[in-house]
């Protein structure tokens, strides 16, 4: 609610609260929130279509926490951008994740925790996508020589 309040007023919203959404967001579909891992699909096909729901809500409120952050510092903040791969890989949004975390470290503006490396890496493993997986890591590693600097 606080998010659309500060949109159609125009202002920034608060870090904090930005923080928060993305953590939570999706959270009855994250099996621990601060690891990126999703629950289990449902037993029954009415199950899978509510998880369905919950994640497409989430992965919707994530994405647009990441448009606002855009105004703020929170943007090139490590942890939040580990916290965006966090909660893209917990919701099973795979290429979300792959895209923003290519996105962020080919801005080379901040040096990404080595754990967003490793949820793209996950996300790429789950998509069996060998290349990207190989990808990711020549990513990692350079991201973290090139920050060593």
């Amino acid at each position: 609610r606080q998010l659309k309040q500060g949109r159609q007023g125009g202002h920034v919203i608060d870090e904090d609260a930005l923080r928060c959404i993305v953590k939570f967001a999706g959270h009855n579909q994250r099996d621990d929130i601060n690891q990126g891992v999703p629950v289990s699909d449902g037993p029954s096909e009415k199950d899978q279509v509510i998880q369905n729901k919950e994640r497409k809500y989430g992965i919707k409120l994530i994405r647009e926490v990441v448009v606002d952050a855009h105004q703020t510092t929170l943007y090139n903040s490590p942890a939040f951008v580990d916290d965006v791969a966090i909660g893209f890989c917990s919701l099973k949004a795979y290429d979300e994740c792959i895209k923003f975390v290519k996105e962020m470290h080919s801005r080379d503006l901040i040096k990404l925790k080595q754990s967003t490396y490793e949820h793209a890496i996950y996300a790429a493993e789950e998509k069996k996508d060998l290349k990207m997986v190989d990808e990711l890591i020549r990513n990692m590693e350079d991201g973290c020589s090139l920050n060593k600097k």
